[in-house]
């Protein structure tokens, strides 16, 4: 048996190591969790719109995190472009964040 080695950044191989679409939205779920969950990050959860389990804000990360891994384009599919700093600039980062 021939085991091959992924290349990072190459194609979809991030994506596929993510565990795909299904992977990322765990993931993006786990962050979102516990951003919500310890009170170290309540400053951080408060910066995302939408209230409650800000669901939205785990849609756009995860189609997001898609895309950016070399998987499906699907927060353009949704969203339109984006860009990142545009998106986070009114946001004051300190190094408690």
């Amino acid at each position: 048996m021939e085991i091959s080695q992924s290349q990072y950044g190459r194609g979809d191989a991030s994506f596929q190591a993510a565990g795909g679409e299904e992977g990322i939205r765990k993931l993006v779920d786990t962050f979102y969790d516990n951003m919500r969950d310890n009170a170290d990050y309540q400053r951080i959860w408060s910066w995302h719109p939408h209230p409650g389990d800000k669901e939205e804000s785990r849609d756009k990360l995860a189609r997001f995190l898609c895309s950016w891994t070399g998987g499906p384009k699907r927060y353009q599919e949704k969203y339109g472009g984006i860009s990142i700093p545009q998106v986070h600039a009114h946001l004051e980062v300190t190094e408690v964040e």
